[in-house]
């Protein structure tokens, strides 16, 4: 009696091992076919995507190679829905001002161009947006100087003339004319003397019967200068002393100097 007990006993635990045996078994079954499910109505999405020329498949099992021209590819691509976006610049000149400046490396009168100076550049930025080659909208983004300007100088001398007597043994006084009359004139850039030299600070008319043309000479309150130039009113001990700034002729006016005329 008691083995029977037992064998029942076993029956039933082998029994129950088989059964959970075959319900893992149904699990993994279950699992397994929800998966290919899945995966099925993944592939039918991914077709959607997929022109069918693309997919074609030959004869051979070989991809069909009726759409494999680049051209042919490009005409199945639509292009026209692409966004782009691209950078735009525009820049606006930065003037610049004419400044003067005092020179303590130039006579008194004397005017020299220190720094020609530069325009600036202000760059506005622009983000352009595109819709295949259409055009669709700008947005502004900022604006910024990509250089500097820089002024144009004029120096205007403040060293003051130089001393006749500063030089007293280094030139020979070949003529001393006092009380000339001696005025002031002004010209453009290619102004030029009856020499032909061109007229700059230190040039002077004088009458060549009293002053040789091409003299150095040293008029007071003015400085060295050459004559160089001649003038229908200038007669006698009459000069006329050049000036590069017409202001600054006018302010020397008429004065009565002494003329000397080196060797």
């Amino acid at each position: 009696m008691e083995t029977l007990k037992n064998s029942t006993y076993k029956l039933k635990e082998l029994a129950s091992k088989l059964w959970q045996s075959k319900r893992k078994q149904v699990i993994i079954g279950i699992i397994v076919f929800i998966c290919l499910i899945i995966l099925v109505v993944l592939l039918n999405s991914l077709r959607e995507f997929v022109p069918a020329e693309l997919s074609a498949y030959g004869q051979d099992g070989e991809i069909s190679n009726a759409y494999t021209d680049k051209g042919q590819l490009e005409k199945k691509i639509d292009f026209s829905s692409l966004t782009r976006y691209e950078y735009a610049y525009k820049n606006k000149a930065i003037g610049h001002t004419t400044v003067r400046k005092a020179s303590n490396k130039l006579p008194t009168g004397v005017i020299g161009l220190a720094d020609s100076g530069n325009d600036g550049v202000l760059t506005k930025v622009y983000l352009n947006k595109y819709k295949g080659d259409k055009f669709v909208s700008k947005e502004y983004i900022e604006t910024k100087v990509t250089k500097k300007a820089h002024d144009r100088i004029i120096g205007y001398g403040t060293k003051g003339m130089p001393r006749f007597e500063d030089y007293q043994g280094e030139v020979h006084v070949k003529k001393t004319l006092k009380g000339c009359r001696a005025s002031a004139y002004s010209g453009g850039p290619n102004a030029r003397g009856a020499s032909g030299n061109p007229c700059t600070y230190g040039t002077m008319a004088v009458d060549t019967s009293v002053i040789p043309m091409g003299s150095l000479c040293y008029v007071e309150g003015y400085g060295f200068a050459i004559a160089n130039d001649t003038g229908s009113g200038i007669n006698g001990k009459d000069i006329d002393v050049f000036f590069n700034q017409y202001e600054t002729a006018c302010r020397w006016g008429i004065k009565y100097v002494t003329v000397y005329v080196l060797q």
